[in-house]
């Protein structure tokens, strides 16, 4: 078929290709809707020490991890919510929950302590 098309319908061809392919991908290469999440390093900073482990409620988009400059996990809503789960994690070393309210995760109230709250997250405090 690409041998016997014209040239200026295989450029269409690659075109649309190559479009469906960024469109695809945006949410991953891209931040949603705004830029306020790259602070939550210095956000942070006050509570969470760099050495801390913490886990965020961005299902497996990592950015957030990365702008938090941490290591850690990443959770969903749902998973965070079961008790188990959560011990699990501070049995690997993880201190501190970073619930986001929007961007990448959506709010979820925990039974924990929150150390800190913004418009943009919660932050809770894992180990006792």
């Amino acid at each position: 078929a690409i041998n016997r098309s014209k040239g200026w319908i295989l450029v269409i061809i690659l075109l649309a290709i190559g479009i469906e392919g960024v469109t695809r991908k945006w949410e991953d290469q891209f931040i949603k809707n705004g830029r306020e999440i790259e602070h939550i390093e210095s956000a942070i900073s006050i509570i969470v020490n760099p050495d801390d482990l913490i886990v965020v409620n961005s299902n497996e988009y990592p950015t957030p991890l990365y702008f938090a400059q941490r290591r850690g996990w990443l959770a969903s809503n749902d998973q965070l919510q079961k008790p188990k789960f959560v011990e699990q994690l501070r049995e690997k070393g993880c201190s501190y929950a970073l619930v986001l309210k929007k961007r990448f995760g959506t709010e979820v109230n925990l039974p924990y302590e929150r150390s800190l709250e913004t418009d943009l997250f919660i932050l809770y405090k894992l180990t006792k």
